[in-house]
């Protein structure tokens, strides 16, 4: 037992196995000692493109997840598709994109950035 402990503590200090991903919980307001709520600041903004009821450019808020992004964009439209949501993240080396899925539920934990896009794509009907 104390070796597959070892053995898996190794692997894991030389990248073989990734680390289990990190979350951060969802934007709430800081209430301090006073009882007064004070509001966390927006840094920045993250856009939300497609099949949403209110897509365009929202506040960043630390904290801010997949989620709360297309909860506050008034969640999907008929015909969205929940299974190729469209993440597009600016890094020093161009623009990548993530595939996520809703139905995936860590997925809609991810953490977004500033400057982060997500987008809605439509369903597709193949084969009519």
């Amino acid at each position: 037992m104390t070796a597959v402990i070892l053995l898996t503590a190794a692997l894991l200090s030389y990248g073989m196995y990734p680390a289990a991903p990190t979350y951060t919980q969802s934007y709430s307001p800081v209430v301090n000692p006073g009882y007064e709520i004070i509001e966390t600041p927006a840094v920045g903004s993250v856009t939300i493109a497609g099949n949403v009821s209110r897509p365009g450019e929202y506040k960043f808020y630390s904290g801010m997840l997949v989620s709360d992004l297309i909860g506050e964009a008034g969640s999907f439209l008929n015909g969205a598709d929940y299974e190729s949501i469209n993440l597009i993240r600016a890094t020093p080396y161009g623009d990548t994109a993530y595939l996520l899925s809703w139905h995936i539920s860590w997925q809609r934990l991810i953490s977004l950035k500033p400057g982060d896009t997500v987008i809605i794509p439509a369903k597709t009907r193949m084969g009519y």
